[in-house]
């Protein structure tokens, strides 16, 4: 489920330019309506206004008159409820402001507040409702709903749609256009002290996930004052643990053990991921699968770790096993690893060259995590070498560095 980043980019610059983004709901309600019911301007408006004046009226360029707000809600089917209380609105943005930085669900009720509406408020809310239940199904498709309202919503709902459609990018492992959008909305002054520790929040996280230092370097002391000012101890612990990870990979293991052993506020499982994660990069193995095999279904991080790690001692009984067992991890990450293991070891020599053809060497196996990469890079090549397709295990060395090297 990949965002085009093409289509909103180009909304987005539409928006820049056009400058009407004023947010009436009644306006983003026809609008959307009519689109809904396949209607052209010149079929909506006819027999009520000229098609330049609905034109205004969606895109909230102006008000419609009292006259023309009934005709409307007949032909479009709309509520008496447009005339809208935003002071309620803004009470449901701050919630969702709140479940943004604390990564927390909102309550349902700001979602039936909002029942029988079709507007930009209702579309955010509900978009919130379902990015932070995690529920990326659902999800997407008020997302597409959010890109129909772009250009006309106002500044501050336009930022927190964005601000959510990280959800998106992150679980599906598109860092760099994630990274592009925040980006994007850092350009946006101003805006509150809170969209702005939210901004940095997703690029420590992206960071991570693309092994970007700099900005690593130049934003995680910012974000952690941030947050110790703001008292936000419970965000404070989590992106520490991110850091904690991302320092696991290059530091030594005596190193992150008395790292580890000085937080007392660390869940005993997350002190022996970052532990096993360090050992799994440094090539110590067993240590790594100590830790791996007690606690590989907890999470799909755990998950990935543990088959990446009885890959590496190639304890193939043990890998065939694991991907037999059945789970209720999907995330996309933990699917591009089994689906991968499971071609090279329980496939033949034809399927697997294949699949690095068809499904890797075409990006359908898409992941932005420089982890990830390294590891498909390393391990395909090695494979197609044991098949003595040597020019094609040079390709894909060739074609992994591209990935690797894109620029932010």
């Amino acid at each position: 489920m990949i965002i085009n980043m093409i289509e909103l980019m180009h909304l987005i610059k539409k928006r820049q330019a056009d400058k009407i983004y004023i947010g009436q709901p009644f306006g983003s309600a026809i609008k959307y309506k009519r689109k809904e019911l396949g209607l052209t301007l010149e079929e909506a408006s006819e027999d009520i206004c000229s098609i330049s004046y609905l034109s205004k009226v969606e895109n909230s360029a102006i008000s419609a008159s009292e006259e023309f707000v009934e005709k409307f809600k007949d032909r479009f089917e709309l509520e008496d409820a447009f005339d809208y209380d935003l002071e309620s609105y803004r009470k449901h943005l701050d919630q969702v402001i709140d479940g943004l930085i604390h990564d927390r669900e909102i309550d349902e009720s700001c979602v039936t507040y909002y029942e029988n509406r079709v507007d930009y408020q209702s579309i955010i809310i509900t978009f919130a409702y379902y990015m932070l239940r995690k529920d990326f199904t659902t999800g997407y498709k008020y997302y597409q709903q959010v890109l129909s309202m772009i250009s006309s919503m106002p500044q501050e709902s336009f930022i927190i749609s964005m601000l959510l459609t990280n959800y998106i990018f992150y679980h599906y492992m598109n860092y760099i256009d994630g990274m592009r959008i925040t980006a994007l909305l850092e350009s946006q002054k101003p805006y509150s002290s809170h969209i702005e520790l939210l901004i940095n929040k997703w690029k420590l996280m992206y960071a991570f996930k693309l092994r970007n230092h700099h900005i690593i370097c130049r934003v995680y002391k910012k974000y952690e004052n941030e947050l110790i000012k703001k008292h936000l101890f419970d965000q404070l612990r989590s992106i520490n643990f991110q850091k904690l990870v991302y320092d696991a990979k290059c530091c030594t293991p005596e190193d992150i053990k008395e790292n580890v052993s000085r937080i007392s506020n660390m869940h005993a499982h997350e002190k022996a991921f970052i532990l096993s994660t360090c050992h799994y990069h440094k090539g110590n193995y067993d240590q790594a699968l100590k830790l791996a095999t007690k606690y590989h279904q907890l999470s799909y991080e755990w998950g990935v770790l543990h088959l990446l790690i009885l890959d590496k001692m190639e304890e193939v009984k043990l890998i065939k096993i694991a991907l037999k067992q059945e789970t209720d991890i999907k995330t996309p990450l933990f699917e591009i690893i089994k689906r991968h293991l499971s071609f090279k070891y329980l496939k033949s020599q034809h399927e697997i060259v294949n699949y690095i053809k068809n499904d890797i060497l075409t990006r359908k196996t898409y992941t932005d995590d420089h982890d990830v990469l390294t590891y498909l890079m390393k391990d395909c090549e090695k494979i197609l070498s044991g098949f003595q397709y040597y020019k094609d295990a040079v390709y894909i060395y060739r074609f992994f560095n591209i990935q690797l090297n894109q620029k932010l």
